[in-house]
């Protein structure tokens, strides 16, 4: 069948950019379909042509809810992708509390007993993430940025009362950001007010957007959402609505694919200052295949000795950390990388394919093939 689809979703970010490609999958099997689109932000007034749009669906996200209501009105099947909860109309939405908790866990491993939470008034995104993070971790320092996207994102911004919030917390402390963005306001405040990163505040963001990422000093770590899902999965309801299938009664939300751990988390830590420094050693040459006994000697212990005292600080196995970090970079080179199989397996020290196979199946339950294709790939 052919079917009209409007596609409502800014296009000027990382976020919204992924869920268009979602999108895109989706109507690959659907190639007599037509789509419109328009270049547009988030808080883009709704789109002049939409009150007259002879379609059969529509997708759309936006900040008030303006250019939802005026869809609901064409008689048009809707999608919504908004946190602003329109009554009876089918939403599909990131996993907050997922994603929290993917952040919290990520400090927890790190060793930190002091965390932190930086958000913005009057979003409800915010206020979930935020309190999926303090059920996370038990308690954390709170502070909210402006309902401003421009707050840190332009010249001349006024960093004063967060380097004050900062200055005044316990350290070392692990700090989460609603999203990439005040994450990167974050390690800016950090470097006014003389705060070394990450061996005093470690900064984690969600959103994973690589350019904020990577262009921030120190680079960000991020939770990964994983917008191209969503907006496959979007694409996919609204097909079954249009053809006469039932509205869920339930928002959809989507998993993120997980945490892309840089420079602004890169530290343990942890009382025992050796096996912290084994950790880290672990970190930059797990995938170059170091061994336990190679540690070991060059802590000055015995083998033995250094497995127990290991395990005793972190409660895993030297071994059992090991493969956790090569199956960490494993998933990094899949996600973000074409690289063929064998390629990822070597890149992570691994010799075999079939080795690499086992060991991420027993880990994930999935082949690495499936990982790489996510769960609705077609």
């Amino acid at each position: 069948m052919s079917y009209n689809i409007a596609v409502i979703i800014e296009t000027m970010n990382t976020y919204g950019r992924g869920i268009i490609r979602g999108i895109g999958r989706s109507l690959r099997n659907r190639p007599a379909c037509t789509l419109f689109y328009e270049e547009r932000t988030l808080d883009s007034p709704p789109p002049t042509w939409l009150k007259t749009m002879k379609g059969d669906g529509i997708i759309v996200r936006d900040r008030t809810g303006k250019s939802c209501r005026i869809a609901l009105a064409t008689g048009a099947h809707v999608v919504d992708l908004s946190e602003n909860r329109h009554p009876g109309v089918p939403t599909v939405i990131s996993n907050h509390v997922a994603c929290s908790q993917l952040a919290a866990q990520h400090l927890i491993e790190k060793g930190f007993a002091h965390f932190g939470y930086v958000g913005i008034q009057g979003r409800p995104f915010s206020d979930r993430r935020r309190d999926a993070f303090l059920e996370a971790v038990g308690n954390a320092h709170l502070f909210e940025l402006p309902n401003d996207d421009q707050a840190f994102s332009s010249w001349g911004s006024d960093y004063s009362k967060l380097t004050d919030w900062l200055k005044k917390l316990p350290k070392p402390i692990g700090i989460l950001a609603c999203y990439d963005m005040p994450g990167v306001g974050v390690l800016q405040a950090c470097r006014l007010a003389g705060i070394n990163v990450p061996d005093t505040v470690a900064v984690i963001g969600i959103n994973n957007d690589e350019l904020q990422c990577s262009l921030s000093t120190p680079p960000l770590s991020s939770v990964a959402q994983n917008q191209e899902r969503l907006g496959f999965e979007a694409c996919e309801l609204l097909f079954r609505l249009i053809e006469g299938g039932a509205a869920p009664r339930r928002i959809l939300e989507i998993d993120p694919i997980g945490v892309v751990a840089r420079r602004s988390t890169d530290i343990v830590v942890m009382p025992d200052r050796l096996i912290a420094r084994a950790i880290g050693m672990i970190r930059e040459r797990a995938c170059e295949g170091i061994g336990i006994a190679e540690i070991a000697e060059s802590l000055g212990m015995s083998r033995r000795t250094f497995e127990r005292r290991f395990y005793k600080a972190v409660k895993l196995t030297p071994h059992e950390e090991i493969t956790a970090t090569r199956l960490k970079r494993a998933c990094e080179l899949l996600v973000e990388t074409s690289l063929p199989l064998r390629t990822v397996a070597k890149r992570i020290g691994l010799a075999s394919l079939a080795h690499f196979t086992e060991v991420f199946v027993k880990k994930y339950g999935v082949k690495p093939s499936e990982y790489r294709r996510g769960p609705t790939s077609d």
